[in-house]
């Protein structure tokens, strides 16, 4: 099956910059960057929303996680996957390309597939 990661909100999701959000395929060889790149969106999600809130809008608390999620939008981007800032400014969720077709994630007309391939750009 084909792994995908889809725009669920962000500069690349349906309404923002496009009238469809934006989904990559992800080649075998970039599992382990697109894991922790997404393990980085989480772990700041958390910072800015559940932590910020319990230590009382303490800035300095998120900003490890922050210097994180940079970095793996940075390889991101130096593997091909991320070809633009605008896909950094977007939140991600991983799935299945099949599934994605079959409605799983919403309406498939609602989503641009392209399929980055590292050194090759756009197919």
């Amino acid at each position: 099956m084909k792994i995908i990661i889809y725009a669920v909100s962000g500069d690349c999701h349906a309404g923002a910059m496009s009238e469809k959000s934006d989904v990559i395929q992800i080649e075998h060889e970039h599992y382990d960057i697109v894991k922790d790149f997404l393990r980085n969106q989480l772990e700041l999600n958390l910072a800015l929303t559940l932590d910020f809130e319990i230590k009382r809008y303490d800035l300095t608390s998120w900003q490890p996680f922050y210097d994180a999620f940079y970095k793996s939008c940075t390889a991101m981007r130096d593997c091909g996957i991320f070809k633009h800032k605008w896909h950094t400014r977007t939140q991600w969720e991983l799935g299945y390309l099949d599934e994605l077709l079959e409605g799983c994630y919403g309406d498939p007309d609602k989503f641009q597939h392209r399929h980055y391939d590292s050194n090759i750009g756009d197919k």
